[in-house]
């Protein structure tokens, strides 16, 4: 019995140990800078809105830089 419980505890070290390792795999650092640049582009989005619906004294130039951008943007993230 006694065997058993202690089979049992190094089991549930190392699946408690294995837990921690893949936490520390976990980039913050990257989390943070996507959920930037997720603000990033919902300002976009909203500027974007404002100016294809006139709002805002619309900018055809300006609407159309921004669309650049946002081409630019996917291309590099697809490609990698």
């Amino acid at each position: 019995m006694g065997n058993l419980l202690a089979d049992a505890v190094k089991a549930l070290i190392g699946v408690g140990s294995g837990f921690i390792a893949s936490l520390s795999t976990l980039q913050l650092k990257e989390i943070l800078q996507c959920r930037s640049k997720i603000g990033v582009f919902e300002n976009m989005k909203i500027r974007l809105q404002s100016l294809s619906e006139g709002r805002s004294g619309s900018d055809p130039e300006e609407q159309e830089k921004m669309k650049e951008l946002l081409w630019k943007i996917i291309e590099k993230t697809a490609t990698g």
